[in-house]
């Protein structure tokens, strides 16, 4: 399992990545020096070790959409802790213990700190994301990923492309937090098809190096994921050239590289 890692931002922001499972992260967003706001708790034990270890308060937890991998710490630790958990009001019925539902593209405050809800189809029929704009750190879950994107498994290949574009609005230096450590699986599958894509291949070489210290590949930024993720270059030519058909139109690419990933 990969190490946690601490970020910090000035001047009192902290944020702490927890691996759980084989390779989820949950995030430990820092209101205060011994409290924090959970995104994602994928599970009991890593976080509840972290939180006694430290002799951390969670005072809430986000959950982005209602996968056993991203909520299943969700009921020990509210009744352990005595913290609200928030979710889409779409998927009361599938998000344990939420007691907080929120409404899509919401903007509500938390312990001081201004959040943005997005609504994010695709992956699951009612996945919300979390952009937090004063910090600018987005926690996307499993709708967006370091030079991929999620699965759709709910959803549709139009409602997967339009939550790639309404990522895409928010400021290039926009701090992106996925759901999972997928980094060097989807590295390897966007160099089929830019394989001359020189920052494609700077990330391959940064992310093999943190992997051998096993360092988590993330956070990366809007701004990088532009130059390297394909689901974000559908327009791109060489792209389009390397499916076999220069003619694609740019939705068209989209779909083309999200059934070629899902048998990579």
């Amino acid at each position: 399992m990969l190490e946690s890692k601490i970020l910090t931002q000035p001047p009192t922001i902290r944020l702490e990545i927890i691996p759980c499972h084989k390779d989820n992260y949950s995030y430990l967003f820092f209101v205060s020096e011994k409290k924090c706001v959970v995104i994602d708790a994928c599970e009991l034990g890593p976080l509840d070790d972290y939180f006694e270890m430290h002799q951390v308060q969670p005072v809430a937890i986000l959950t982005t959409h209602h996968h056993w991998d991203h909520v299943g710490g969700n009921i020990e630790l509210q009744k352990k802790y005595n913290c609200p958990i928030y979710g889409s009001h779409l998927d009361v019925a599938r998000i344990p213990g939420i007691d907080n539902p929120i409404s899509s593209n919401e903007q509500f405050t938390l312990q001081g700190f201004p959040i943005q809800t997005l609504f994010v189809p695709g992956h699951t029929h009612f996945h919300v994301a979390y952009f937090f704009p004063q910090q600018k750190y987005l926690f996307s879950g499993d709708s967006f990923f370091s030079c991929g994107c999620g699965r759709i498994f709910e959803g549709t290949y139009e409602q997967m492309y339009e939550t790639l574009n309404q990522f895409q609005q928010l400021p290039p230096d926009t701090l992106l937090f996925c759901g999972h450590e997928y980094s060097q699986k989807n590295i390897e599958f966007a160099l089929q098809f830019e394989p001359a894509n020189k920052d494609l291949l700077n990330r391959k070489k940064s992310i093999e190096e943190l992997l051998a210290l096993n360092h988590p590949t993330v956070p990366t930024t809007l701004e990088l994921e532009r130059k390297i993720n394909p689901f974000l270059r559908s327009h791109s030519s060489i792209i389009k050239t390397a499916l076999k058909n220069p003619h694609l139109s740019d939705f068209e690419t989209f779909v083309a590289l999200r059934k070629n990933r899902d048998i990579f």
